[in-house]
């Protein structure tokens, strides 16, 4: 076990963090727990939320699949399609035209 020392915002995300195996840190930090060198190691990944007055060390969700939105890519209605505006000038004469007849074959 390490003792993590932490400093952080007001959001509860760490800002300045000090790991010991012993001693006592030469500075005054906000939280002191104690961790896994893993966890001393990726404190990137965490944040201190305040549960009541207890201090926790909560790892932060890198996604959260709930508010992420899966559209698929052929997805797109003809409304959602925009159209050239009339001010444009479209070039239509390499363009052949086309007959009901071969349309159909």
């Amino acid at each position: 076990m390490i003792n993590l020392f932490l400093k952080t915002d007001e959001m509860g995300n760490i800002t300045e963090s000090l790991a010991l195996a012993e001693g006592i840190p030469t500075q005054e930090y906000f939280f002191m727990f104690q961790v896994e060198d893993e966890v001393a190691a990726q404190t990137h990944n965490y944040k201190v939320v305040l549960n009541g007055f207890k201090p926790e060390l909560v790892l932060i969700e890198q996604t959260q699949e709930e508010d992420i939105e899966t559209i698929p890519e052929d997805s797109t209605t003809d409304e959602e399609v925009e159209s050239p505006t009339q001010d444009a000038e479209t070039d239509t004469a390499d363009i052949p035209e086309t007959t009901e007849s071969e349309v159909l074959e």
